[in-house]
């Protein structure tokens, strides 16, 4: 009897619906069906949701549904408890202890979602359309910042034209029509061409054009000097400086020696201001070396070369002689030389005296006489054609003129 009141009463709500969804949509239809088929509990929490949806809508078609949804609800609830109750008595047991053992994963992805479809099953019409719109606002709005965000759509901010740069976005970079372009004030005898807009300038000056200076300070080779003049253009007075003079150089002036083997140092210096205009090293011309070196000779008597020849080696000398004996291998001479005259124009003293000879200059012969300018060598020794040795003083020439 119980059971056929439930099914009743189920029909009749049924039937209550589908004559109040008649002015909606079939699709409409298909949702309020589809709510009606959960199970006790979650039609209990649907009944709730609806409940506080339908006190929101305070709509006549939403008092009816809520009411055919609670009851609904309510019988398949008592549907529920009888149906437990009965397989408690036949030892069966209950649809709570199977689902208990059954094994859900229910962290797989595929049973997450199948709560989140149910649940959104469960929801009313009313709740589902808000949910769209809140979803389409939302996506709207993401729409629109990324549109924004990208620049696709923006609300320009225009930076003035220039005269190298057309109007510009702030934001975006977006240009509109050309750049200005410069606006050239001619240039004058002070100031280049200059842009009236930007103040850009390109070129130099055109300088002052004066016809005649007057001289006021004359200027120096160390100090600058003055004059002045009236500009044939702009008719301003003009002061310029008057160039620097010429140094006027002296002699050399020899900071550093030359000698015989290496090269000095002299410098020319101006004989206005006393500056070094001219700085370079110098060395020795033949005619200076040899003027250098036989001054630095010196005359011995042959008795001291005699008995000292080995002791004064290094010291140079100069003496004059008859030349005696002529050896040559070349333009090498060995000879023996004579150097002190006696009575009657005779030549004693014998010394031995090498020397190498110039190219291009005059060969020495026997009974010359000769000034030969040199270094002491010590002592040599030769054995004579007798078979004797004879000893003598050394002398190399390094110059020797012929008398």
């Amino acid at each position: 009897m119980s059971e056929d009141k439930n099914d009743q009463i189920n029909d009749d709500a049924i039937s209550n619906l589908s004559q109040e969804q008649d002015h909606q949509s079939q699709p409409d239809k298909l949702e309020t069906t589809e709510e009606a088929i959960p199970t006790g509990s979650e039609m209990s929490q649907d009944s709730s949701n609806v409940g506080t949806s339908n006190a929101v809508e305070q709509s006549p078609q939403s008092d009816a549904e809520d009411k055919n949804a609670n009851a609904l609800a309510s019988d398949n609830a008592d549907e529920s408890k009888k149906k437990e109750q009965k397989n408690e008595e036949s030892g069966q047991p209950s649809d709570s202890v199977n689902d208990g053992q059954d094994k859900v994963d229910k962290s797989s992805i595929g049973y997450v979602f199948n709560q989140a479809k149910n649940r959104f099953n469960s929801l009313n019409k009313t709740t589902k359309k808000r949910i769209g719109i809140i979803s389409g606002i939302v996506v709207l709005l993401l729409v629109i910042w990324i549109l924004f965000a990208t620049h696709v759509i923006c609300f320009h901010n225009w930076s003035p034209a220039t005269c190298t740069a057309a109007e510009t976005c702030v934001i975006c970079g977006e240009t509109r029509g050309g750049a200005l372009g410069y606006e050239w004030i001619e240039a004058t005898c002070t100031e280049p061409e200059t842009c009236s807009v930007c103040g850009a300038i390109t070129g130099v000056p055109n300088g002052h054009e004066v016809a005649e200076w007057i001289i006021d300070e004359d200027s120096t080779c160390a100090v600058t000097g003055k004059k002045h003049g009236i500009c044939s253009v702009c008719n301003e007075e003009v002061i310029s400086p008057v160039e620097l003079k010429d140094h006027t150089p002296g002699e050399w002036e020899v900071v550093e020696e030359a000698t015989e083997s290496s090269a000095g140092e002299r410098v020319k210096k101006c004989t206005v201001c006393g500056e070094v205009i001219q700085q370079e090293e110098y060395t020795l011309t033949p005619a200076q070396v040899k003027d250098r070196y036989i001054k630095s000779c010196q005359s011995y008597a042959f008795k001291d070369l005699a008995r000292n020849a080995d002791a004064l080696a290094g010291k140079r000398i100069v003496a004059k002689g008859e030349v005696i004996q002529v050896q040559t291998e070349g333009n090498y001479y060995a000879m023996r030389v004579n150097i002190t005259k006696g009575s009657y124009g005779i030549w004693s003293d014998t010394v031995y005296v090498v020397y190498l000879k110039p190219s291009g200059a005059d060969n020495i012969i026997e009974d010359d006489i000769i000034t030969f300018y040199g270094e002491i060598d010590g002592n040599t020794s030769y054995t004579s054609v007798m078979g004797a040795t004879i000893t003598l003083p050394k002398i190399t020439a390094e110059y020797i003129d012929i008398n």
